[in-house]
């Protein structure tokens, strides 16, 4: 009995995530990505709606953060991107998402807000902050509100996408990098040093700066999150500055031991 209770419960939540989902991709399509009419008051009033009870956010504040966002088009740099132009965006609308992540719910709607909190870094940044999320886009409805495994299946998106604006090589695989990378740089003072050091190596220091701004953006591009700090960003820089590229290439286990216990006596030092 309780078994069938649990996956009753399970079909009704499923049902209303689906339900969400087609009234945000129905009510935002006109107002985000062909850039017509008025913003939604129902889709206000479901992401207000669901709202964690924690979170002191006012529905006006919903409706200003939405108001806020780019409509039809985005820029990066001087280049100009249609959303309508671009499934990769364009199926990131109703794309619903855990709303203790994501109070905004909706993750073209996040996706968005990101970019505008990129907007004083350079073009590359920004173009990976845009793209950082092009996963979401393929989660099946049954896995939603969750996205397991985003990260990796946006990569050949974020390739196809650079591809069709003729992205240059450097912007594309830093986009490419941000797009696999992110969601480790936010878990980063929880990671194993031996995780840490493999993620060092993908990035010189130059685009490891870059793709701690774009992953800031991406943190700080959430409804009620906007001002929060990103302690995640000094901390890569602190460890690139202090491990060697030797260090991070060393095998001997001894040397391994000693590199890591100093990766964990800066990963102390930030978690105070």
């Amino acid at each position: 009995m309780g078994n069938l209770l649990e996956r009753i419960k399970m079909f009704v939540r499923l049902a209303e995530t689906l339900d969400d989902k087609k009234l945000l991709k129905d009510e935002l399509h006109d107002y985000f990505i062909e850039d017509k009419g008025d913003l939604s008051e129902k889709a206000v009033d479901l992401i207000y709606q669901r709202l964690p009870s924690h979170l002191s956010i006012s529905r006006d504040e919903v409706k200003n953060f939405m108001l806020s966002l780019p409509r039809g088009s985005v820029f990066f740099g001087n280049k100009e991107i249609k959303l309508k132009d671009h499934p990769e965006l364009v199926n990131l609308l109703g794309q619903v998402q855990r709303t203790d992540y994501h109070p905004e719910y909706d993750s073209l709607v996040h996706t968005l807000k990101t970019l505008e909190k990129s907007k004083y870094y350079n073009p590359k940044v920004q173009y990976s902050t845009l793209t950082h999320d092009l996963g979401k886009g393929l989660t099946p409805d049954d896995m939603l509100p969750k996205h397991h495994g985003h990260e990796g299946s946006g990569v050949p998106l974020v390739e196809n996408m650079s591809s069709r604006l003729n992205i240059p090589e450097d912007t594309k695989n830093l986009a490419k990098n941000v797009a696999r990378d992110h969601l480790n740089f936010h878990k980063g003072l929880d990671l194993n040093p031996k995780t840490l050091r493999k993620l060092l190596k993908h990035y010189t220091k130059d685009e490891l700066t870059q793709a701690l701004q774009a992953s800031k953006s991406d943190a700080q591009g959430r409804l009620g999150f906007e001002n929060k700090e990103y302690p995640q960003e000094a901390f890569f820089q602190d460890l690139s500055n202090n491990l060697s590229e030797s260090e991070l290439n060393e095998e001997n286990q001894k040397e391994v031991a000693k590199i890591h216990n100093k990766i964990n006596e800066l990963k102390n030092k930030y978690k105070k």
